[in-house]
């Protein structure tokens, strides 16, 4: 697994070892149409992100914007919910 929660970037859940979260890999997954692409604009294995994927869908009660992040995303439950059970993004 490669997610922890701990009191870095705000408590929210995270890549280990990086400054990465996982509300951050599903707004990139949204943004940039599908898990490859997504890990490709963040520069990280497409294994992570869909680690990240799984873990929101897991525990979407626990995927929350970050305190910088602006209000107009779409929200994330909605997404997780549209894309439930698909086998690619």
């Amino acid at each position: 697994m490669t997610i922890i929660k701990d009191d870095k970037m705000g408590g929210q859940p995270r890549l280990v070892g990086r400054r990465i979260t996982v509300y951050h890999v599903i707004t990139a997954i949204q943004d940039f149409g599908g898990i490859d692409d997504a890990a490709d604009q963040l520069r990280i294995p497409a294994e992570e992100v869909r680690e990240a994927y799984e873990y929101a869908s897991e525990n979407p009660d626990e995927i929350e914007p970050d305190q910088n992040e602006s209000d107009g995303m779409p929200p994330i439950e909605e997404f997780l919910e549209e894309n439930q059970g698909a086998d690619e993004l």
